[in-house]
């Protein structure tokens, strides 16, 4: 199994079929956004093997990202992020936690504009819950359960006074 990068937990059946039957509806349902941005590169999955997140670049941001600690009974982090403009971003998965990052050695911060919690049906986007960025300050994240939330970012610079 470790020559061909398997993690032997994605064959344990300790309770996570639901988690799992709740993922394939989800991502069954954005069939056609998964097609349209395929091989763009501006698509990328991840999945939690032994290590503790990763970071994946994009063309504006750079995205940090946290999984949860494993637990008996609970499907281990896995997610795809869709960058569908250079300021917004879909992303899909379960347990884990997302930071937005300016590109490396750029003087600026990043601030949300938008954080839409939803679904998607026949690959068109059902809005639920519309959190502001003060509700993101810290960190989005998508829990024990797959989800779904589009996000919509900005840069801007940080100016200290000096009296």
């Amino acid at each position: 199994m470790a020559a061909l990068n398997i993690d032997r937990s994605g064959f344990t059946l300790n309770g996570t079929g639901p988690y799992l039957a709740l993922s394939y509806e989800l991502l069954g349902n954005m069939l056609g956004i998964i097609q349209k941005y395929r091989g763009t590169g501006k698509m990328r999955g991840f999945v939690q093997h032994h290590d503790l997140g990763c970071v994946l670049a994009f063309s504006k941001y750079d995205l940090k990202i946290s999984y949860k600690q494993p637990q008996e009974g609970k499907p281990i982090s896995g997610g795809l992020v869709i960058e569908v403009s250079d300021d917004e971003f879909i992303m899909v998965g379960i347990g884990f936690k997302v930071e937005f990052l300016p590109k490396g050695g750029e003087p600026c911060k990043v601030g949300y504009i938008r954080i839409e919690e939803g679904t998607f049906i026949q690959d068109e986007w059902i809005r639920g819950r519309i959190l502001n960025g003060d509700e993101g300050a810290y960190r989005i994240e998508i829990g024990s359960v797959a989800a779904a939330l589009c996000v919509e970012m900005y840069k801007y610079e940080s100016f200290v006074s000096i009296s």
